[in-house]
């Protein structure tokens, strides 16, 4: 009987054992659960932290990103003002050229009118001389004729022989004044033609001057009657003469008469015209 009881006192102890055993390993896995709790905390924070990170890098970039796009566009914006400022100084610049152009020609315009002016003035001045001399004349010739007698009329006759003298002296001066004119003339027609101007072998000189002076007078009207708000038109076109005799006359043919006469020159039209006079026929009419 002995021998059983001291068995069962020791299986009881042994469940005991088991229990602690148990709660032992309870509490180590409920120990290793908390920890576990605790990595996957950390990771967790851990996680989170880097996901802040990254956020706060990737707003960083796009700051950055959007100074650079806005430093950029301030840039554009630069480079287009100062283009709109360059254009503006260059349309200034061309302003004020197109400005100081037209001031040159309205001082050339206001010199030639000054010019005219005193051409007037001289010739009035003239004129105001000459009545002057002849009032005196008259006065004293009244004052002879009042007086009377011998001397007088010696005086008087001397007189008119000075006068007449200082008139035929006057005459001279002026064909003196006109044959040098003419010699001028001539000399610069020699010039021309040694150097092959337009007048060169031509042989009725006088004629084309008539012709020329014609020609003249007739635009003078014209720009009178048509153009009544400019008195100075007939002079600048006058000025303008000399730039056109640059062009040569094979250009003016071809924009002007290639169409109306065709190749032939215009110097043989002119030269039929001239031999023909108005019983000349164009050669266009005759085609027409």
């Amino acid at each position: 009987m002995f021998p059983f009881i001291s068995g069962g006192s020791d299986g009881g102890g042994g469940g005991e054992k088991k229990k602690e055993e148990e709660e032992k390993k309870n509490e180590e896995e409920e120990e290793k659960e908390e920890e576990e709790e605790k990595r996957r905390g950390r990771r967790r924070r851990e996680e989170k932290e880097k996901e802040r990170e990254n956020e706060e890098e990737e707003d960083e970039k796009e700051n950055e990103e959007e100074e650079d796009e806005k430093e950029n566009e301030e840039e554009e914006d630069e480079k287009e003002k100062e283009e709109e400022e360059k254009e503006n100084e260059e349309e200034e610049e061309k302003e004020e050229e197109d400005e100081k152009e037209k001031e040159e020609e309205e001082k050339e315009n206001e010199e030639e009118e000054e010019k005219e002016e005193e051409e007037e003035k001289e010739n009035e001045e003239e004129e105001e001389k000459k009545r002057r001399r002849n009032e005196e004349e008259r006065r004293k010739r009244e004052k002879e004729k009042r007086r009377g007698g011998e001397k007088e009329r010696k005086k008087r006759r001397r007189g008119r022989r000075e006068m007449r003298g200082s008139v035929r002296g006057e005459r001279r001066r002026r064909r003196r004044r006109r044959r040098k004119k003419k010699r001028r003339r001539k000399r610069k027609r020699r010039r021309r033609r040694k150097k092959g101007g337009d007048a060169c072998g031509l042989s009725d000189v006088s004629h084309i001057e008539s012709l020329q002076e014609k020609s003249q007078c007739a635009l003078e009207e014209y720009c009178r009657t048509q153009y009544p708000s400019q008195p100075i038109r007939f002079g600048k076109l006058l000025l303008r003469l000399p730039s056109l005799r640059t062009v040569s006359s094979q250009v003016i043919e071809q924009l002007f008469f290639v169409r109306l006469v065709g190749k032939t020159p215009i110097e043989t039209l002119i030269r039929d015209m001239l031999l023909s006079g108005s019983s000349f026929s164009w050669p266009y009419m005759n085609s027409m």
